[in-house]
């Protein structure tokens, strides 16, 4: 996968999550928390390549691994229940970690598909 298409996934996925995120704590959807999620999205869909460049075709290691996927899954969960935080905070949090896991979702469709841990 290309950078344009990490990035435009990535940010479909952060405007969903936000979406639902708003819709499972029945909260009315804000325009403001919608854009931060989705601009989180498309720039932490970028970082793993960013991380581990496409030099070479065995580039995926650490930070495309699905040990890293569990973390940014438990981030999406711990980010959005942090009961304190802003509802800006927590759309940023969730659109980051979710941008994150879309690229991993995307990379681990194409041959190589994903390492275990790294």
């Amino acid at each position: 996968m290309n950078r344009s298409t990490h990035v435009v996934v990535a940010a479909a996925a952060g405007v969903v999550a936000e979406v639902v995120r708003c819709r499972c704590s029945d909260r009315p959807i804000e325009l403001l928390n919608v854009v931060l999620a989705a601009s989180a999205a498309a720039t932490f869909g970028a970082v793993p390549d960013v991380l581990e460049p496409a030099f070479h075709p065995n580039h995926r290691s650490l930070f495309h691994g699905l040990a890293m996927a569990g973390c940014a899954g438990y981030g999406v969960k711990a980010a959005a229940s942090q009961q304190e935080w802003p509802e800006w905070m927590k759309a940023l949090a969730v659109g980051a970690a979710v941008g994150y896991l879309s690229h991993l979702a995307l990379d681990a469709t194409t041959p190589k598909s994903l390492p275990l841990l790294g």
